[in-house]
């Protein structure tokens, strides 16, 4: 399930379950003894069907607490973490790669030494774990070898510094994340084995797509061994790298580019993405 998808429905059962909980009797007697049918039932029906939607429980109920689920909570920091890291990566890559396009690559040798002197005017999050702007050689071999027409090799230079220069500082050597991260795959396997949060755990994956759910040529996964730690920068290069060769096989493929093509025309307008 996407990730937005399931903030979207944990936050409806909260709304039904705060507006059924705020119904309910305030004495703890009353609470615990009063039959529910003394409630109005049509709060009952909603929270029921709120929940039904909701794939991760609450660990609550309205008439004995107000706990809400560890599980949802350490979803929710995945959630925002993930978000932290695309936006850091979004602040950093773009402006290098539209200045390269705008003024070539020579003058953007030149400037990237200068560019750490922009880190108190520009907006980035990350700010207490990686410095905005440092000069990096993988920025500078990427565009070198754009400008040679090396894609494959710029490629790999650009995710090596989105991966370990960005990404790891900001993210995967935070130990909390890192130990969400290292539980990922095993998650997977226990939801499939014991049938538990079902419609929650995937096998970790890019889909090459605008949809969530693509055709198997246009997703490639991580791994299935239960021990895999996608928090391991060697891990998680060979897996961004795997992705680049599919990527790179998809759009040499007449078959496949104008289905790519239209793909990052819907996701460049909101669009698409399901």
């Amino acid at each position: 399930m996407h990730a937005a998808t399931l903030d979207q429905r944990i936050e409806a059962e909260k709304k039904a379950y705060r507006t059924l909980k705020d119904s309910q009797p305030k004495d703890l007697y009353e609470r615990i003894v009063v039959n529910r049918l003394r409630s109005d039932p049509e709060l009952w029906r909603q929270w029921d069907e709120a929940k039904q939607q909701n794939p991760v429980p609450l660990a609550s109920d309205p008439l004995s607490g107000d706990a809400i689920a560890l599980l949802q909570e350490e979803l929710q920091y995945v959630h925002e973490m993930l978000a932290l890291g695309n936006t850091a990566l979004f602040l950093d890559v773009y402006p290098l790669h539209r200045f390269f396009m705008v003024r070539g690559q020579q003058e953007l040798e030149r400037c990237l030494a200068d560019r750490n002197s922009l880190k108190n005017e520009v907006l980035w999050p990350i700010a207490d774990k990686v410095e905005f702007g440092m000069y990096r050689t993988e920025v500078s071999e990427t565009f070198k070898a754009i400008e040679a027409g090396d894609i494959a090799a710029s490629v790999e230079l650009m995710a090596a510094h989105e991966r370990l220069n960005i990404l790891q500082p900001a993210m995967y050597d935070v130990t909390h994340f890192a130990l969400l991260m290292q539980g990922t795959q095993a998650g997977d396997v226990v939801s499939v084995v014991t049938g538990l949060f079902t419609g929650i755990s995937e096998q970790i994956q890019l889909t090459l797509a605008s949809q969530c759910k693509a055709p198997g040529n246009q997703q490639v996964t991580f791994g299935r061994n239960p021990l895999a730690n996608l928090a391991d920068k060697d891990q998680r290069m060979a897996f961004v790298l795997r992705a680049a060769t599919q990527f790179n096989l998809l759009l040499k493929d007449p078959a496949t580019r104008s289905q790519l093509e239209q793909s990052i025309k819907e996701i460049s307008v909101g669009g698409g993405v399901k």
